[in-house]
């Protein structure tokens, strides 16, 4: 075999500019971030095409500078050891070096509050896109750690435990009333009874004594999406008297609300005569969701959003017009 053959061999496929690897990496990385770390480790053109590419620098912190905002642009703790090595890193880094890039943090059910706290503490400060799974043997609420003022976002995924005694004394999902008035999203997905509501529940006491009251919108004046499991959506449809600007309420259901009460819920939909509800016929469950699922972006909201301004009351292609003639 001659050494032209051998060397055509050694290296199969094309070589692309640095320009277009650069291209590439930064839409894979940012499509899917468990894509960036993957290419930085196994690539070894990324450093190359890097540093190339801005000849004038040449330094591998130039290359960081440039790799860094994408690698940690979204944060998914799955686990424990996850969470050690990050707070590795973070002691590796000047105090507020990833302020800036982490936008979207996320936490599995079995990372606990003191691996957390450290944790937040330096990676929540700037992020839009807030994920939290948790289970109902667990008395840790991580909403009053986080720090940012521009969090938008908020979904939490509470599972049951069998065997296990929910923390009634406190509603999972209630969320410190600084955050609520942040959020323009929220999901909350449960499968297991819990105790009230608390901020709700007062702004709608109050909303029935005097409905002038400014106050009122106070904590969902800027909430424009809301989802829930449908085991408390009966529980929580007041939202729609309170958040002014809600744009739409989606009831998330499962295999165990099809047929019948899946009938029985439009009924009571029709009932409210608010065109803003929109019944999911998935997303219920907590094992619906994954962490992983917050390393690539969402379209969720969006098609929720749009079925429900094309007057849809059911993903399954009801509309609101003809349940109302029905």
């Amino acid at each position: 075999m001659s050494d032209a053959t051998s060397e055509g061999d050694r290296h199969i496929g094309i070589e692309f500019p640095n320009e277009l690897q650069n291209l590439i990496f930064d839409y894979a990385a940012r499509s899917d971030g468990r894509c960036a770390r993957e290419l930085v480790q196994v690539s070894q053109y990324v450093n190359q095409w890097w540093v190339a590419f801005n000849i004038r620098i040449v330094t591998q912190i130039s290359f960081w500078n440039r790799i860094n905002p994408i690698l940690y642009e979204r944060i998914v703790v799955r686990g424990p050891q996850s969470a050690m090595c990050l707070l590795r890193t973070i002691r590796e880094r000047p105090r507020g070096y990833f302020t800036s890039f982490i936008k979207s943090l996320a936490f599995s059910d079995d990372v606990m509050l003191p691996l957390v706290k450290p944790i937040l503490a330096e990676f929540s400060k700037s992020i839009i896109v807030f994920t939290v799974f948790r289970t109902s043997d667990s008395p840790d609420n991580f909403l009053q750690f986080v720090r940012s003022p521009y969090l938008r976002r908020l979904t939490l995924v509470h599972k049951r435990v069998p065997g296990s005694r929910p923390y009634l004394w406190e509603n999972p999902y209630e969320i410190p009333s600084d955050m609520v008035s942040l959020l323009t999203h929220l999901a909350v997905v449960i499968d297991y009874q819990h105790g009230g509501w608390r901020t709700l529940t007062e702004a709608t006491r109050r909303h029935n004594r005097d409905h002038a009251d400014p106050d009122l919108m106070a904590p969902f004046r800027n909430l424009t999406c809301f989802a829930v499991s449908h085991l408390c959506w009966t529980s929580t449809k007041d939202l729609r008297l309170i958040a002014k600007n809600l744009r739409c309420f989606a009831i998330l259901g499962s295999e165990a609300t099809r047929g019948e009460e899946n009938e029985r819920t439009l009924k009571a939909m029709v009932k409210l005569q608010d065109r803003r509800f929109i019944l999911i016929s998935k997303y219920g469950r907590p094992g619906d969701w994954s962490v992983d699922n917050a390393f690539t972006p969402s379209n969720f909201w969006m098609q929720i959003e749009a079925m429900v301004s094309q007057g849809y009351i059911s993903d399954e292609g009801a509309l609101w017009a003809d349940q109302i003639r029905s």
